[in-house]
């Protein structure tokens, strides 16, 4: 049996006796330790020793010294879209000169670009460039992270981008979570034929259900892209054969998208940028996390979701990173829990709970991630500050100086060294 431990912990900040998601004032508050060690065993978190208790070192295989520092839950970033072909900063360009996400998009550019730079683009140098941002990921102290397919629009593609994810897996340290996205735009060979999409899907989630390659489903249910009708069909079916149903929800126009997360018992639904206050209270209702995409929102110059709304109406919210190249280039979860704060007027421990377990709880994984509760599999970070109010107040920074993923030690160098 490996046993580490961790010493010299100023401060250890958690949620604590968690099995489903946090909601209202519940959300405000997070179990924080002062001065203690944390021992981990055989990859688990296995408890929090106050510094009174007198323990024997010689006992532990690793000894990390935290250098007063304070200890957090791995980050798990929820929602991305971070195997992709190729930058599109052109797009980006074209927003701060006045351009809007569905001009660009019915001018050729946004999914559809990225799609038809994918079809080109071997697995292999797919595979490449997701392990690079994975290395970034983790460096920023995410230790598990969901990836839709969704840039394939094809049969062959969206199996290729699945499988990709599914190598990463094997080969990152990363926990990754799969999400099928066949319906992320309707590809141009499809243009005026909705229908006929709506059966290449259907064949494409009989291949991903039969090849296990995914655990959720996913659709873009908005104006221009699938309706409601079409996206309760294309979750439905997901469903029979065993793919459980997100739904990216009212980002552009309240279709009603949000109700149907309901409907279909949805997991999540995501961005909710235009969502009505019944909705919400839909949400609230049924369970349904709102998870929440600070950066997005920024990064198309959009009023941000009603964070406050939804936890006032006690609606469990995460917030995630919506990494992809067109709306939210980046990898960063500390820069989102910054975002949260001062765009969406999160408190710093909502953010923090909505970036840790209320998204595991958005990727059906709480009972394994998102906590430092024994038992929990031992994924945390190691901040520069003594306190957690770091995390968000040093924005723009990498404020990680340490990574534990399943009880390895991962040590986070300093970019700038002051002799």
């Amino acid at each position: 049996m490996k046993k580490s431990l961790i010493v010299n912990i100023s401060q250890l900040a958690t949620v604590q006796n968690t099995t489903s998601p946090i909601t209202g004032d519940y959300a405000k508050k997070l179990a924080i330790y002062s001065d203690v060690k944390l021992e981990i065993s055989d990859g688990k978190f296995s408890r929090i020793i106050l510094n009174d208790e007198k323990i024997d070192l010689a006992e532990y295989n690793e000894i990390i010294d935290a250098e007063h520092q304070c200890v957090l839950p791995g980050l798990v970033d929820s929602h991305t879209h971070c195997v992709f072909p190729a930058y599109r900063d052109d797009e980006f360009d074209l927003r701060l000169k006045g351009a809007t996400y569905l001009e660009i998009l019915e001018n050729g550019g946004g999914i559809l670009a990225s799609s038809d730079k994918l079809s080109k683009t071997s697995a292999d140098q797919l595979l490449t460039d997701l392990i690079k941002r994975l290395d970034t990921m983790i460096s920023y102290g995410t230790t598990c992270v969901e990836i839709k397919s969704g840039y394939g629009l094809s049969f062959d593609n969206e199996i290729k981008m699945l499988e990709v994810i599914r190598e990463a897996n094997k080969k990152h340290i990363i926990d990754i979570v799969p999400t099928f996205m066949g319906a992320h735009a309707i590809p141009g060979n499809f243009k005026g034929n909705t229908k006929g999409y709506i059966s290449e899907i259907k064949r494409m989630i009989d291949e991903v259900s039969e090849k296990k390659l995914a655990v959720f489903n996913d659709i873009f249910c908005e104006k221009g892209v699938f309706s409601v009708d079409e996206s309760r069909e294309i979750l439905e079916y997901g469903k029979s054969k065993g793919l459980l149903p997100k739904i990216h929800a009212d980002e552009i126009v309240p279709l009603g998208a949000s109700e149907l997360a309901c409907e279909v018992g949805a997991i999540s639904a995501e961005h909710l940028l235009a969502t009505t206050d019944k909705s919400i209270e839909m949400l609230s209702e049924y369970g349904v996390i709102a998870n929440l995409l600070p950066v997005t929102a920024l990064f198309l110059m959009k009023e941000p979701a009603r964070a406050r709304k939804f936890i006032e109406s006690n609606c469990a919210v995460a917030i995630s990173s919506d990494c992809n190249p067109g709306s939210s280039m980046t990898e960063s979860m500390q820069l989102v829990i910054a975002i949260a704060c001062l765009n969406m007027k999160l408190t710093i421990e909502e953010a923090i709970v909505a970036a840790t377990f209320n998204a595991a709880c958005a990727i059906d994984k709480q009972q394994v991630l998102g906590s430092i509760e024994p038992g929990k599999q031992a994924d945390c970070i190691i901040i520069r500050g003594d306190n957690y109010r770091i995390l968000p107040y040093h924005i723009g920074m990498n404020n990680v100086s340490g990574v534990v993923k399943k009880g390895n030690y991962l040590r986070i160098p300093s970019l700038v060294t002051i002799n």
